[in-house]
């Protein structure tokens, strides 16, 4: 999802607001999904979800990082794979200002949580 807007405006919210590169890897920077990252991780520090930096060119960068995120949706994954809609493809969503989520619908990450 390349085009974040601001949900009130419609105007276009900068990449950089989004994503940002440091040392080869894209971090979602985005502001809910950070948010409830620190919460989920217990780490109020954390300055950004790390994205895949495996794989060809539909996962590297445009995926949660699966060593982190395993059966979460927004990982690449392996036919045999059952993901799981989780809280953080939801804020992904509502962060790009085109969704607001029903959050009674997800289900828990099956690793990753502090």
């Amino acid at each position: 999802m390349k085009k974040y807007v601001n949900p009130l405006t419609a105007e276009p919210i900068p990449q950089s607001e989004v994503f940002e590169k440091k040392s080869n890897r894209y971090y979602l920077v985005a502001n809910k999904t950070l948010a409830y990252a620190r919460e989920f991780f217990d780490c109020p520090e954390l300055e950004g979800i790390p994205l895949e930096d495996n794989g060809g060119a539909g996962s590297r960068g445009n995926h949660f990082e699966r060593s982190l995120f395993f059966d979460e949706v927004m990982t690449p994954n392996e036919p045999w794979f059952q993901p799981r809609i989780s809280v953080f493809s939801l804020k992904v969503l509502e962060d790009s200002g085109w969704f607001l989520p029903d959050y009674s619908l997800v289900s828990e990450l099956s690793i990753g949580y502090h």
